[in-house]
């Protein structure tokens, strides 16, 4: 699919069909995030929906939210604030009313 965008773009649709029908949304995550990349040249509209419309924001949170606990196990309380802050950003981006509620107690 190298240089080829149109057969890149047909094989990340079918996967993201795929993804969807199987519910994994780590899967069609990426799978749309590579489409956008892929679609962005010619039609950044799309691209932006794609985007906005994955799990991505979600999924990041959840890896800063990760970050954080391996911060506060290690002590370093300013990384630890530093990703919770970040994780509240996304979730809040996304509008994911209770994991917002759920992080902001732990940055006041």
């Amino acid at each position: 699919m190298v240089g080829n965008a149109d057969e890149a773009e047909a094989r990340l649709r079918e996967a993201c069909e795929i993804l969807d029908a199987h519910g994994d949304r780590g899967g069609l995550c990426y799978a749309r995030a590579r489409l956008a990349y892929v679609v962005a040249p010619w039609n950044p509209e799309e691209a932006e929906r794609l985007c906005a419309a994955s799990d991505f924001l979600n999924l990041h949170a959840v890896t800063l939210e990760d970050l954080a606990a391996a911060c506060g196990a290690a002590g370093d309380r300013e990384g630890e604030r530093a990703a919770l802050v970040r994780t509240l950003d996304l979730y809040e981006a996304k509008g994911n009313a209770l994991a917002s509620a759920r992080i902001r107690p732990a940055i006041a």
